[in-house]
């Protein structure tokens, strides 16, 4: 079972995982996947980097299930 956090900001490179159509996620230096959820179109993109700010309440169970999850609060591209 995952843990939630509440709020929580972690930088890394933003690729599609190709689970259920298609999961954007945040995946960091350190190899650890955040799925992200309410992304913004911008912040789709494949390959950027990205400093994202989320927030871990009511983001525990999600269609993908890959890692962690998390809403995004705050964003920019790095």
């Amino acid at each position: 079972m995952k843990r939630s956090v509440e709020s929580t900001t972690v930088v890394g490179t933003m690729r599609k995982i190709g689970l259920e159509g298609g999961i954007w996620a945040c995946v960091t230096d350190a190899g650890t996947s955040w799925e992200l959820l309410g992304a913004p179109e911008a912040m789709k993109q494949n390959g950027l980097r990205v400093e994202v700010e989320l927030d871990g309440r009511n983001a525990d169970v999600t269609i993908g299930m890959m890692g962690r999850s998390g809403r995004v609060r705050a964003w920019r591209a790095i």
